[in-house]
């Protein structure tokens, strides 16, 4: 696909984004929508460090949680606006990124996984046992009551409109998706692509690996606090519970089933978990929900892993390239066909 065709392909999608809400304006679906906005800015920004500088990190959910309780904290006991709060929310994120990726330069493979899982393990213990960070006060890091977005009268945006905070997110996505597809394709980018195929080397031909992957850890980390603030203020109401190791684990998941190290990946990836999550949520008794959740992430992780390691955009090049060949075939044995019957009707007569 040339990149003609790949600008009008965008265009496109971006405009089915923007209409489809405005078809029917159910606020059910709207929600579903929202997350899964939400869900593609962690993904995306994941992928920064999974797909290109393949490092395995368990924390993200970590950065999320900080990002949220950031970004709430300072609009609820600081007063200060979102769109302050907002951007902010990303850079504490982001330093809590570079904390980790210097501590953890030198891990790599399953030291990295442990490294980043005890990380995230203590931000939720800290989330759970502060109580300072309650608010209204009281016992566990429980924030409830967080204000929508200002509105902007200028542009007759009142985000209080679940629409409207909808346009919001879908914005950020764009900007997050664009942005880390530029890196990716960037100097920056194919270095991190080197250490994914061979760190060794890498260095060997002067590659400061360390400081591009602390690099690849603040960016991912940044983005996911900007997740985390738009998580916080559409549902109004954060809990620590919503940012565990299994979040982390889901997310992970929604990398690999997309197809790490592509764009197009991350996207699927969190579609199609976000999809089977909402399922789940309605059609499996609650108490089983988190249960049968982690069972079916992880037989499709597994399945993923055995069956096509590239995810379901490889997947989706290879059923093309067969149904490509399939319909080329077809056209040959057509055009065979043809002439035989052209070559007996001139014999004949």
């Amino acid at each position: 696909m040339s990149s003609r065709q790949r600008t009008i392909l965008g265009v496109i999608l971006v405009g089915l984004v923007v209409a489809i809400p405005t078809i029917e304006q159910n606020n059910y679906y709207l929600s579903i929508l929202i997350m899964t906005g939400i869900w593609i800015v962690l993904t995306s920004s994941l992928n920064l460090v999974v797909g290109y500088a393949g490092q395995v990190s368990m924390c993200h959910a970590a950065f999320y949680g900080i990002g949220a309780y950031t970004s709430a904290l300072l609009t609820l006991k600081a007063g200060w606006p979102f769109w302050i709060a907002f951007p902010i929310a990303g850079i504490g994120s982001g330093l809590f990124g570079v904390l980790i990726g210097r501590a953890t330069n030198n891990l790599s493979g399953h030291y990295l996984a442990i490294a980043t899982l005890v990380f995230g393990a203590i931000v939720t213990a800290v989330l759970q046992r502060w109580d300072v960070l309650a608010y209204p006060p009281g016992e566990g890091a429980i924030v409830r009551c967080i204000s929508r977005p200002e509105p902007i009268p200028l542009l007759s945006l009142d985000f209080r409109n679940p629409l409207h905070y909808y346009y919001l997110v879908v914005i950020v996505v764009l900007a997050t998706i664009w942005i880390v597809h530029r890196l990716a394709n960037s100097r920056f980018g194919r270095t991190l692509k080197a250490i994914r195929e061979d760190e060794i080397l890498a260095k060997s031909v002067g590659i400061r690996t360390a400081r591009y992957k602390t690099q690849a850890f603040t960016i991912s980390a940044l983005f996911a606090g900007l997740a985390g603030s738009l998580f916080a203020h559409y549902s109004r109401n954060i809990t620590p519970g919503s940012f565990v190791f299994l979040e982390s684990f889901y997310i992970v998941v929604a990398v690999i089933v997309g197809g790490a190290g592509t764009t197009g990946g991350a996207i699927l990836g969190a579609i199609f978990i976000r999809a089977v999550q909402e399922m789940l949520r309605v059609r499996v008794p609650y108490p089983w929900v988190p249960d049968v959740t982690t069972l079916l992430f992880g037989v499709i992780l597994i399945a993923v892993i055995v069956f096509t390691p590239t995810g379901l955009v490889g997947l989706g090049k290879r059923v093309k390239a067969s149904w490509i060949v399939t319909v080329v075939r077809s056209l040959k044995l057509a055009v065979k066909e043809k002439m035989i019957v052209s070559e007996r009707t001139e014999t004949a007569s």
